[in-house]
């Protein structure tokens, strides 16, 4: 069973003031603390970014844009693109603005009983969607969802079977580890 990783590497950064991909936390881009991470547990990982931002990954890395019909429309959209373009039986989806997640996170994650469409961490109150894992049957639903022009990664994931992990399982100070930086004041 092949495995591929979707880096999620796109967003606006509104709150953030610059592209956090690009931030630099502990020496590292962002990104490339994600990119450890999913390179631990996938065969292949694709980072779906803007376009204008495709210039700033190193050439070697798999660097892609939205699928066309979907530009602008989000994470699913970032989910979707990056099924549409690397063929895998399953995808370990992750965003750019968590480098607190490691490969040993998401392996632990990956070893978890799984049976469904989706499964997904969730720490006390808080649910993390884009720390994933998503089956390649999606595609179409996901191709269909958003030619609605619906955009709500959890309001997709209540339409499908979705498995919810408690973070703790995974690590024990769960809830600071899946924090994602959303503000320039997270140093």
């Amino acid at each position: 069973m092949k495995t591929a990783g979707i880096l999620l590497a796109g967003g606006a950064s509104t709150r953030f003031g610059s592209p956090k991909a690009f931030a630099i936390w502990n020496e590292k881009y962002f990104y490339e603390w994600a990119l450890a991470a999913l390179q631990s547990v996938c065969q292949e990982v694709a980072i779906v970014t803007r376009a204008e931002l495709v210039k700033n990954f190193p050439t070697n890395l798999h660097v892609i844009t939205d699928d066309e019909a979907f530009l602008g429309m989000g994470p699913l959209a970032g989910i979707y693109s990056g099924m549409q373009q690397v063929d895998a039986d399953q995808y370990f989806v992750l965003p750019c603005d968590m480098p607190n997640i490691t490969g040993e996170i998401l392996e632990t994650l990956y070893d978890c009983p799984f049976q469904g469409d989706v499964m997904a961490v969730q720490t006390q109150d808080t649910y993390h969607p884009l720390v994933s894992i998503w089956q390649n049957e999606l595609k179409n639903k996901l191709f269909l969802e958003l030619r609605e022009n619906c955009r709500s990664v959890m309001r997709f994931l209540a339409k499908v079977e979705t498995t919810w992990v408690d973070g703790t399982l995974l690590v024990p100070n769960s809830a600071n580890m899946f924090q994602n930086m959303n503000r320039p004041e997270w140093k």
